[in-house]
């Protein structure tokens, strides 16, 4: 993908999107194979390996973090699901499309930089809508893209449902199945929250979201772990 800008407007996940005009959550506010991560027929039997644990299915770990209760992130059946009242515990459990609410009426009150006023200008992908994310202090509205299914986006990439359309997001998994048994197809964040991606839970995660965390936050190590991390982040 040509990773073009990124974007940092949209509620709910506070993600940042950018690449080849491809709203992502690698460079990741909400608003994204096969295009995708993986199918159902060639996901890798170790998705889900977790300290020399092999991930096939019917491989059974318990995780520390389960999902009490589960229930769409969304207003409709995105296959996306929140565990336990929490927006950051997230997960997939089935995939399916999102849906579009492009072009929007409406995109509030202009900015100084602006390169786009409505959704209608921005065609030159399909989903294209106009959010901040250029500029100074990326405040400045410019055109992003968007997408419907996981084949709207890259390999090693699913599609995200947002509030008005869905942008593409890593993912080392693409649903619940993917991952052994008992844990998740699970969100992660990297950066200060800024990048959020998909992979399975491990057994040696430390932590599911910040409220697992206490004053600290729960993000990815580069191991691939999520752990509580207590560093300081700018404007956070």
């Amino acid at each position: 993908m040509r990773c073009r800008r990124h974007f940092a407007s949209i509620p709910v996940l506070v993600l940042l999107l950018g690449c080849s005009g491809r709203a992502t959550r690698d460079t990741a506010p909400q608003p994204a194979g096969h295009g995708g991560a993986k199918s159902d027929s060639d996901a890798s039997p170790t998705a889900g390996t977790d300290d020399g644990v092999a991930g096939a299915a019917g491989a059974t770990n318990v995780s520390k973090f389960p999902c009490e209760v589960s229930v769409s992130r969304n207003d409709y059946n995105s296959g996306f699901e929140v565990c336990d009242g929490s927006d950051l515990r997230l997960h997939r459990s089935h995939v399916t499309s999102c849906r579009s609410h492009l072009p929007r009426a409406n995109i509030g009150a202009a900015y100084a930089f602006d390169q786009c006023t409505s959704d209608d200008e921005c065609v030159d992908q399909p989903n294209g809508f106009c959010d901040p994310g250029g500029g100074p202090e990326g405040i400045a509205r410019i055109c992003q893209y968007g997408c419907i299914a996981d084949d709207d986006c890259a390999a090693g990439s699913i599609c995200l449902c947002g509030t008005y359309i869905g942008y593409c997001t890593p993912a080392e998994c693409v649903t619940d199945d993917d991952c052994p048994t008992g844990l998740l197809c699970a969100a992660y964040w990297t950066q200060c929250h800024k990048h959020v991606g998909f992979a399975c839970q491990r057994t040696s995660d430390t932590c599911f979201d910040d409220q697992s965390c206490g004053t600290g936050r729960c993000e990815r190590d580069t191991d691939g772990t999520r752990r509580c991390t207590a560093a300081q982040c700018s404007g956070i």
